[in-house]
C-alpha cells in the first residue's frame, strides 16, 4: 500500500500527500452553496486535473483515494 498523509489546511480543506507529493485536495462544499440540507465533499485529483464530487464524509473521501491508489 502506498502511504498517504492527510493535512488540514483550513476548516473544510485538506491536502493529501502520497509519498511526499501533493496529489489530492479535499474540500467541503457548504450547505449555502449546495442549497440542500446537507453539505458534501469533493476530491480533486491534482495530477490528472479531475474532480470527483458528492461524497458524504471525509472518511468516504479517504476511502475513495485509497481505492484510486490501489488501482494505479
Amino acid at each position: 500500500m502506498v502511504p498517504f498523509k492527510t493535512v488540514r489546511i483550513e476548516p473544510g480543506v485538506y491536502h493529501v500527500f502520497v509519498s511526499g507529493n501533493l496529489l489530492y485536495e479535499v474540500k467541503k462544499v457548504p450547505m449555502e452553496i449546495t442549497r440542500t440540507w446537507a453539505a458534501f465533499w469533493t476530491v480533486q485529483d491534482i495530477s490528472a486535473d479531475k474532480t470527483f464530487s458528492e461524497f458524504v464524509s471525509l472518511k468516504e473521501c479517504k476511502d475513495f483515494i485509497k481505492a484510486e491508489l490501489l488501482k494505479g
